[in-house]
């Protein structure tokens, strides 16, 4: 096992714009497909968290890239002994992230009936991100290269980390609680495995998309929408 050392210094937040002009260089995805991630290691487990609130074009097999499904078991065997990663959105269908920003977008305009629909779209996506198959400014999560996930102890129970996955609020941004020692042991697993950190959301971690060439300053993104090979329609 790697003995891991908890950093607390944290990097300048990603910026909120600009990510969605990052040009794509695509790797093919006959070189890295999509893998299901349910038997992919004993120290990764799966709770699929959209599968479970019945959002259209969810499965209880999740999917990530095979060299992302190859840094997720990196960083699970960097974890000190009896905690595991747990895995709750990895690839996500068109439809569910329509569904999810249809959702945070009614959510929003309910609570603010002042705002006008440039601000209610803005505030949205500072969480949930347009649902898009442009293979130029894809949905982060259509890629397969962004993952939504946490630390369990060895019984599948998540250790604290200071909000609830979903919890759309300031206390949601990674550095909000400095000290966090469950969000700075993610934190340290994850990047150390290559992946960069979405700073809105301490869960939310990509490789090889946008958000990850943007933040590491990458002249170009590797992936572009990704697919698992069937009709993602007919999923419940």
């Amino acid at each position: 096992m790697t003995t891991v050392e908890i950093s607390t210094t944290f990097p300048p937040p990603i910026p909120m714009l600009g990510w969605k002009e990052i040009p794509i260089q695509p790797v093919p995805e006959s070189e890295d497909p999509l893998v299901p991630l349910n038997e992919l290691h004993p120290r990764i487990k799966i709770d699929p968290q959209y599968y479970k609130q019945r959002l259209p074009g969810t499965s209880f097999t999740l999917y990530a890239r095979k060299s992302v499904a190859g840094r997720l078991v990196q960083a699970a065997e960097a974890l000190p002994k009896g905690l595991n990663l747990l895995i709750w959105d990895p690839w996500r269908s068109v439809e569910c992230q329509q569904a999810l920003y249809t959702n945070q977008y009614t959510l929003l305009q309910r609570q603010h009936p002042d705002w006008n629909e440039t601000r209610l779209s803005t505030e949205t996506q500072r969480y949930v991100s347009l649902s898009s198959t442009d293979p130029t400014k894809p949905s982060p999560h259509l890629t397969g290269g962004a993952i939504d996930l946490t630390i369990c102890d060895s019984s599948g129970i998540p250790l604290d980390m200071g909000t609830e996955f979903d919890h759309f609020g300031q206390e949601t941004a990674t550095d909000h609680f400095p000290n966090h020692s469950h969000r700075l042991l993610l934190l340290q697993v994850m990047t150390q495995a290559g992946f960069t950190n979405y700073w809105e959301e301490w869960w939310h971690f990509d490789y090889g998309n946008q958000f990850w060439a943007k933040i590491n300053n990458q002249p170009f993104a590797i992936y572009g929408p990704a697919s698992p090979g069937f009709d993602t329609r007919t999923i419940i």
